[in-house]
């Protein structure tokens, strides 16, 4: 199992408690420390209108809800991860892993988001082993979210892999549909 466990942000509401799907993420990380206490948590997270509009960074409320669950603070990883969508999470990441020389991570999401984060992964992560788990879905998730996906995940196809301002990190071939 590796040794770091990075948790995707979701949203949460205006006053800071996690919405459904966050709160699957941060169970989902919670088992998975419990199972193996070497584990370090990343939270990432900070600000986005699409959801955080508090003063106080999305990963502070994750990381909150890991306490809450058994999550002793010292397996909470400090360093800022304060992006604003799943390109910005991967991207520091990756930066993240050069930094500490990880050839091995798990990445928590959710199971409607986990194809695009693989496609993310493979395109910003190529030299890291990075196992990508899909915390359940919430009750009555929103049709629109999982239409949401398709598209993002057809755009990266289209524009054959992940652009970062004007930097293209390629789709591996293996990922070029026939």
């Amino acid at each position: 199992m590796p040794n770091y466990l990075f948790v995707l942000g979701a949203p949460n509401d205006a006053f800071g408690a996690l919405l459904p799907i966050a709160r699957k993420r941060a169970e989902a990380a919670a088992a998975r420390y419990h199972l193996d206490p070497n584990l370090k948590i990343v939270a990432t997270g900070g600000f986005g209108a699409h959801f955080n509009t508090t003063a106080t960074p999305h990963r502070d409320y994750v990381n909150d809800a890991l306490v809450r669950l058994g999550v002793p603070p010292a397996a909470l990883e400090q360093e800022g991860f304060f992006s604003g969508n799943t390109v910005e999470d991967i991207v520091q990441i990756a930066e993240f892993a050069k930094r500490r020389e990880l050839s091995r991570i798990a990445v928590i999401t959710s199971a409607f988001h986990v194809a695009r984060c693989q496609l993310i992964v493979a395109c910003v992560l190529p030299a890291v082993e990075v196992d990508v788990v899909g915390a359940e879905n919430p009750l009555g998730l929103d049709p629109a979210l999982v239409e949401h996906e398709r598209v993002a995940i057809a755009r990266l196809r289209s524009q054959g892999g992940v652009t970062v301002g004007d930097y293209l990190y390629p789709l591996p071939v293996h990922h070029f549909a026939p």
